[in-house]
């Protein structure tokens, strides 16, 4: 039985302020971004770590929790939604020490902005169905969020360095 979407919310909330603020802690971890980059890092760490619970619970690799599901879901879609926001067209976004960001992240904004809000959509929509879907459609909307984020990073993001 699901938690009181109340008592969900605050728990994802609860998790979305604690990340948030620990972002001074991951600066190391994202070498030299400061500002917006490291806003961009810290949020694409955070849509990391959800997808992989998501993942991993999809692919029966760990324990169906459907609360945790949801709650990761939600996560992620009130994440996405913030994306396109973490791109404006300044030269710190542009060029901003750190940014794996290809330049055509800005010149092609709608394209850019339109794959956000898909994993957006695509996660709330995980998110309404934790409760009641099969293993197989949770594996289904689990590719589709992965899908998503392979989708802008093939696009506009540079290969990280190993």
């Amino acid at each position: 039985m699901r938690n009181i979407p109340s008592v969900r919310h605050f728990v994802v909330l609860a998790f979305t302020f604690t990340t948030t603020m620990l972002g001074a802690q991951l600066a190391s971890a994202h070498g030299e971004a400061t500002g917006i980059v490291l806003e961009r890092h810290t949020l694409m760490t955070e849509l990391r770590d959800a997808n992989k619970i998501i993942s991993a619970m999809a692919r029966g690799k760990q324990t169906l929790e459907r609360d945790e599901l949801a709650m990761n879901a939600e996560t992620m879609s009130k994440l996405a939604s913030r994306m396109a926001g973490l791109f404006p067209d300044t030269t710190a976004s542009r060029q901003g020490a750190g940014s794996s960001t290809r330049q055509t992240a800005w010149r092609e904004f709608a394209r850019f902005s339109s794959i956000a809000d898909e994993l957006t959509n695509q996660a709330a929509a995980l998110a309404d169905k934790a409760d009641s879907a099969t293993r197989e459609q949770l594996a289904d909307r689990a590719r589709a969020l992965g899908n998503a984020c392979k989708q802008c990073h093939k696009s506009y993001r540079h290969k990280k360095k190993h």
